[in-house]
């Protein structure tokens, strides 16, 4: 089964042959391990500061799903009162 089948077929409730996984690496795991595995290890831009992608790496350990967003803005976000947020 390919990542895409494993994945809609959990979406429509039903059962995969295995569960989907979806991970991420910090960039000192990545490093190590794209080291071992001879991969590319550096961090890619990504939308969260929290999240860093390491595609080559997920896909050789067998994720079945790839993050993907848009670059970080420049700026962080001003947070009012009321609890919303909104840019500088």
């Amino acid at each position: 089964m390919s990542p895409r089948e494993r994945f809609l077929i959990t979406l429509n409730h039903e059962e995969p042959d295995r569960v989907p996984t979806f991970t991420n690496l910090t960039l000192q795991i990545a490093e190590k391990l794209g080291k071992k595995m001879n991969l590319p290890w550096e961090a890619e831009d990504s939308w969260l500061s929290t999240r860093i992608s390491h595609t080559e790496i997920l896909l050789e350990l067998g994720n079945d799903a790839v993050g993907v967003g848009p670059l970080r803005a420049n700026y962080a976000p001003t947070r009012w009162e009321d609890g919303d947020y909104s840019p500088p």
